[in-house]
């Protein structure tokens, strides 16, 4: 079964289907920087899209890191 979240941007209600979210983390991590129960505007869900990018680049950085740590069979 699929979820659907909406967001209010710029006075704009935006319905989108996040997938199987079984448990809610990924609404609770989504509802952490763009919040369901009231308006933002743009450019507070363009902060929280570069917030989220940086976050996921620090990640695949230590990814790499440890990756490349390993040792080769």
């Amino acid at each position: 079964m699929t979820k659907k979240i909406t967001f209010y941007i710029n006075n704009e209600a935006y319905t989108v289907n996040i997938g199987a979210d079984t448990d809610g983390t990924l609404q609770k991590e989504l509802e952490k920087y763009i919040p369901t129960n009231k308006n933002i505007d743009t450019k507070a869900l363009l902060t929280a899209y570069i917030q989220q990018t940086h976050k996921l680049v620090q990640y695949e950085k230590e990814l790499e890191n440890i990756v490349d740590s390993l040792p080769i069979i």
